[in-house]
């Protein structure tokens, strides 16, 4: 007997939504500080009376990868149970966008759903927002998807070392953008993290379609996993065949 596929299935997106990251700083800052306090009042003990000219200092050294430690099990906690409210949901027969609590959207697969993939790397301009987050020899990989006047835009981001795995199935049909192409290099010190305005040559050329795709990305965008960007180009490609 064939297993029932595991629908509905919801793709939580922007993991690292604001609210998240705010409450991660402030949790940074006191878990650094109790690992101090705790190692402090460790090397307080008479079994170690030897090590209490250092205590602070071991404890300063100590405390920090301690904290750190401490807060990345409970983000990956929070990032279970505590969701932005923007979400991708596959059923067997629709696709159920969530952007907002007033803003929700539905692709039938029943009809057409048009699919535009693209990536480009992230080391070529002055990075803004999300993409700060990841190394600057990363790639962002994004897709269009759109029904009518319905559209849904989401990406994620991947190491160059998996890349290829991704962008080099046949049936995802991605095409590499140059950043360049539209992003002016700035000199100095402080480069200032600007979207910028997309020359109207570049929209005559053939990237010109993947380039307004990229322009809504940075305002509708939906961030997924990687493994939930890979599950929904899987279940389009499988619904389109």
């Amino acid at each position: 007997m064939t297993p029932a596929k595991p629908y509905p299935l919801v793709l939580h997106a922007d993991q690292e939504h604001a609210r998240l990251r705010a409450v991660v700083t402030a949790l940074i800052l006191a878990s650094m500080w109790l690992g101090y306090t705790l190692l402090y009042a460790i090397f307080q003990w008479d079994a170690l009376t030897h090590l209490a000219d250092y205590a602070v200092f071991l404890s300063c050294i100590g405390g920090v990868p301690l904290g750190l430690a401490a807060v990345w099990g409970i983000e990956k906690l929070l990032k279970r149970v505590w969701h932005s409210g923007r979400s991708v949901t596959l059923q067997t027969d629709a696709i159920l966008v969530q952007l907002s609590e007033a803003e929700a959207l539905r692709l039938e697969m029943a009809a057409r759903v048009d699919v535009l993939t693209w990536y480009f790397r992230l080391n070529s301009y002055a990075r803004g927002g999300s993409e700060r987050r990841v190394a600057a020899n990363w790639y962002c990989l994004a897709a269009q998807l759109q029904q009518d006047e319905q559209r849904v835009l989401v990406y994620t981001f991947m190491s160059p070392r998996h890349v290829d795995d991704v962008t080099q199935v046949r049936e995802f049909h991605f095409h590499e953008i140059q950043p360049k192409d539209v992003y002016t290099r700035q000199s100095g010190l402080i480069r200032a993290p600007v979207r910028p305005e997309i020359p109207v040559e570049v929209l005559r050329e053939k990237d010109g379609r993947f380039w307004l795709a990229e322009q809504r990305r940075w305002q509708d965008g939906l961030e997924l996993t990687t493994q939930d960007f890979i599950t929904l180009l899987r279940f389009v490609c499988t619904a389109d065949e």
